[in-house]
């Protein structure tokens, strides 16, 4: 319910809010309402706060919160100790989550404007729905997105059948299967396996859900997306990856393939979400080996101009942010579609495959990428291409 005073308190939260704000950029929050920490004021193992914690009493406020054995052990996230799994379906924690003055309305009228609900297939629909309910209570228009590794619209989580889509919940979710796909897709070749991805979300995501989903390649769940593309043998053991950097030649492979797979992630239907880092070159092996500081004076400026230069398209070509999709081919390394409809319309095509590909009569002729005229539409190996339609209105 507080900012700690190590990060500025309330009065910098609010502040950041504020000012964001200003620049037309809303605070989205990650909430965690599955688990909390071992050493948590809620649970205090160690005995850390003055509160009676659970793991203390029985009498704890917080006792009912989980789930203990007589043995005295207790319901744990995956079985990890650390992580004590909380029950949502206990009214008293509902209340502090969602209540009038709970968890979800403080921080919204101090600014907030969104969720990030972090493992939402484990949160039952008894807490969930009030949760969403509390969140539009505060703000009608409060983006709600939770973390969904599979294909969400038929999610079956715990032998139950999830209604994300069905109103009252989410409005959209984390878009892992595409991940997946556009990793195969440029490492791999796998041009048919990402147009199947696609097929699949376009038919069964509702048309708003499609708009809103958070694409990404990287996050601080998986390995670091330069490393995953470099195709290189990673050490098993922890400690040797530690310490594992890849070649001149393996990371020269990676950043050609992370070009493709940003335009993907940058052009496909959904917003994309850039992992930090991902933008500056990192390397890095799974957690915690994907969460070292920001490299502030060591980026990587060719993939940082690479992705500004992404974004700014993105922020100027309506197609990329509610355009309809419709594939156009998916073979011999080939991938390519478009976006928008009539003037508007725009041509994706990542090649890669190791020759060049001519679209011929696509009627295509500017290139965005380069901010040429084009009479002959060339995708070359291991490249993208962002074409249009018209050629009067090249990146500012």
């Amino acid at each position: 319910m507080k900012i700690d005073q190590a990060f500025g308190g309330d009065e910098a939260f609010e502040r950041l809010c504020a000012d964001a704000g200003e620049r037309g950029i809303r605070v989205m929050l990650d909430g965690v309402f599955n688990h909390v920490g071992s050493d948590s004021r809620y649970f205090n193992r160690y005995g850390k706060y003055d509160d009676l914690g659970a793991y203390q009493s029985r009498y704890s406020p917080y006792y009912d919160w989980f789930t203990f054995r007589e043995n005295g052990t207790y319901d744990a996230w995956w079985g990890i100790e650390l992580l004590p799994a909380i029950n949502e379906q206990n009214e008293a924690y509902r209340e502090f989550i969602c209540g009038e003055h709970g968890v979800i309305a403080h921080w919204m009228r101090k600014g907030v404007s969104a969720w990030r609900l972090d493992v939402v297939d484990e949160l039952p629909d008894k807490f969930l729905y009030p949760l969403c309910e509390a969140a539009r209570r505060e703000k009608p228009d409060a983006l709600i997105v939770g973390e969904v590794w599979e294909d969400a619209s038929n999610k079956i989580a715990y032998s139950v059948r999830r209604r994300y889509f069905n109103g009252g919940q989410l409005n959209s979710v984390t878009n892992y299967p595409l991940k997946e796909a556009i990793i195969s897709c440029v490492r791999d070749g796998d041009v048919a396996g990402l147009a199947g991805t696609m097929a699949t979300l376009h038919k069964n995501y509702p048309e708003n859900v499609l708009h809103s989903l958070m694409n990404i390649i990287g996050t601080h769940d998986t390995m670091r997306i330069l490393t995953v593309l470099s195709g290189a043998n990673f050490p098993y053991d922890k400690e040797a990856m530690s310490v594992f950097t890849l070649t001149s030649e393996q990371r020269a492979i990676a950043k050609k393939r992370l070009k493709l797979a940003s335009v993907l992630q940058f052009t496909l239907p959904g917003v994309p979400c850039v992992y930090y880092g991902d933008e500056a070159g990192m390397e890095g092996g799974a957690d915690p080996l994907n969460r070292r500081c920001y490299p502030w004076g060591g980026e990587d400026l060719e993939l940082v101009e690479w992705y500004t230069a992404l974004s700014r398209l993105r922020k100027e070509h309506r197609c990329f942010t509610d355009g309809s999709y419709e594939l156009v081919e998916a073979r011999d390394g080939l991938f390519a579609f478009t976006r928008g409809q009539g003037l508007g319309l725009t041509l994706i095509a990542v090649n890669t495959s190791s020759g060049d590909r001519r679209m011929e009569g696509c009627g295509f002729n500017y290139d965005l990428l380069n901010n040429i005229h084009t009479d002959i539409l060339t995708v070359h190996a291991g490249e993208a291409g962002i074409f249009t339609t018209k050629g009067d209105y090249p990146i500012r």
